[in-house]
């Protein structure tokens, strides 16, 4: 896993907020290789590690750690199989004091949900213009091993 600087930025508040602990922790998980519920339904994750949004054609996953509240999503794209870019953080639901300038994304389909998916392709093209992301929905081509859909 890559980390774009602004996640990076994101994840050094630890010290300031515990909350941080248990998202490094969520994003460690793929990154040491364990075994991840995967949606490949966009608007279908339920209890899903990660998850594709829609379109499916841009291929923009999110990495959803739910627990405890506020649930935080970071979005990215793959460079290549085993390699997920991390290019942004969001508050899924609701606003956090602890964070003022991060808006809650609200449910799939709403306007912030979209914008956060342009930020991604903004900075996927901004970094890699002369490479395109791994897309579609089949996990195989994403990922190696450990790994189950729900």
């Amino acid at each position: 896993m890559l980390l774009h600087p602004f996640v990076d930025n994101f994840l050094q508040q630890q010290e300031r907020h515990p909350r941080i602990g248990r998202l490094r922790a969520d994003l460690e998980a793929f990154v040491m290789g364990q075994e991840l519920a995967i949606g490949t339904i966009p608007y279908k994750h339920h209890s899903a590690y990660m998850g594709i949004l829609d379109p499916i054609d841009e291929g923009i996953w999110e990495i959803r750690s739910r627990d405890p509240n506020p649930g935080i999503r970071i979005f990215g794209q793959f460079a290549c199989k085993d390699t997920f870019i991390a290019f942004d953080v969001k508050l899924r639901s609701k606003r956090d004091p602890r964070w003022p300038d991060l808006d809650p994304l609200g449910d799939g389909k709403s306007l912030q949900y979209q914008y956060a998916q342009i930020d991604v392709l903004n900075r996927w093209k901004a970094l890699f213009a002369h490479l395109s992301p791994l897309c579609g929905d089949d996990v195989g081509a994403l990922l190696s091993e450990k790994y189950h859909i729900v």
